[in-house]
């Protein structure tokens, strides 16, 4: 299966409690369950980070992800003999589950908050006014002066900082030679062949 990093944003999410019949309870992080099947980004990939067999329950899942400050999200369940899976997934944002499995399985995403990072060359979060750790940028993140692109924002690690990305410095060698004119620019012996 593919596998990639992309962002992951963080809506509301809500604290899950164990399902009947499932024993122990995951710390203090929110989780959200996204559905049946297979965690999956708005392009269907994901990101496995490792695997355990015999866990009991859901919430012994999130417990286990919740020991890996890179974990965001796991998929956990049942196959036909009875044993069970919990998979811990890295990466995201797991914004939906792929419904296969035929309900033996489901996708659940872990909230993740991060601070402002305090040094950043090529973007712009001068509209911060608070460096409290959230699951969302709280202000919005433009790029820097002289730079370009289109920048986000991703919170990937448990109590760290969001990870930035998309902006880059421009490129004193590119220049607009004339509008809609090769022969602006000295190609003009091109366009007559």
């Amino acid at each position: 299966r593919n596998m990639g990093r992309v962002l992951w944003t963080v809506a509301a999410s809500i604290a899950l409690a164990p399902r009947s019949g499932s024993s122990g309870s995951a710390g203090f992080a929110l989780w959200h369950e996204l559905g049946e099947g297979g965690c999956r980004t708005p392009g269907g990939r994901y990101e496995k980070r490792s695997a355990f067999h015999g866990l009991t329950s859901e919430a012994g899942c999130r417990v286990a992800c919740e020991g890996d400050i890179e974990c965001t999200a796991t998929v956990f369940g049942r196959v036909e003999d009875g044993s069970t899976f919990c998979h811990l997934l890295g990466g995201g944002p797991y914004t939906h589950a792929d419904g296969e499995g035929s309900g033996r399985f489901s996708c659940q995403v872990r909230e993740m908050n991060c601070t402002v990072p305090t040094e950043v060359d090529a973007y712009d979060l001068s509209a911060c006014s608070t460096l409290e750790a959230t699951a969302m940028l709280p202000c919005p993140v433009r790029c820097a002066g002289g730079h370009s692109g289109a920048p986000m924002a991703r919170c990937l690690r448990a109590d760290g900082v969001f990870e930035l990305a998309g902006c880059a410095r421009v490129s004193e060698a590119w220049r607009l030679y004339g509008l809609a004119s090769c022969s602006a620019s000295g190609s003009s012996s091109l366009l007559r062949r």
